[in-house]
């Protein structure tokens, strides 16, 4: 899914994101169950689409528009649906750092390792004032 030289995403063998693209025609962009556009209008556009299929895993993708170009990129990966009708209640501080460990597994099974290379920077972390973990890639 993530090229180790380019650092571009493949979504589908029609549909792949690199540093630097526009926005895309949202459709023209994979199905998935949730799909919206939030413009900050300070420049800022994201993209960000749930429940996405890729090799046969569910992922939620949020990528960043600066000034309309491809800068940062976020991302959950699960084997499992994510049910988006949980709330608040079943959230635990514990389940995200487990999350974050999954994460981390699956990016250096990606990339090889977490952190810096020509291309910009890649990392899972846990956000403990948004309360989830997620995969950053920022693109230099």
């Amino acid at each position: 899914m993530i090229d180790k030289e380019t650092g571009s995403i493949r979504l589908s063998d029609t549909c792949q994101l690199h540093a630097g693209d526009a926005l895309p025609d949202v459709s023209t962009f994979p199905a998935s169950e949730i799909q919206q556009v939030v413009d900050h209008k300070n420049g800022w556009q994201w993209l960000t689409s749930k429940n996405l299929v890729v090799d046969g895993q569910y992922i939620i993708l949020s990528l960043g528009y600066y000034a309309n170009a491809l800068q940062q990129i976020e991302l959950i990966v699960s084997q499992d649906r994510f049910d988006l009708t949980v709330g608040c209640d079943s959230w635990s501080e514990q389940n995200e750092l487990d999350i974050r460990t999954a994460l981390r597994v699956w990016l250096r099974n990606e990339l090889g390792r977490e952190g810096r290379f020509a291309w910009g920077e890649a990392q899972a972390s846990y956000d403990p004032k948004g309360g989830y973990s997620s995969i950053g890639i920022r693109y230099r």
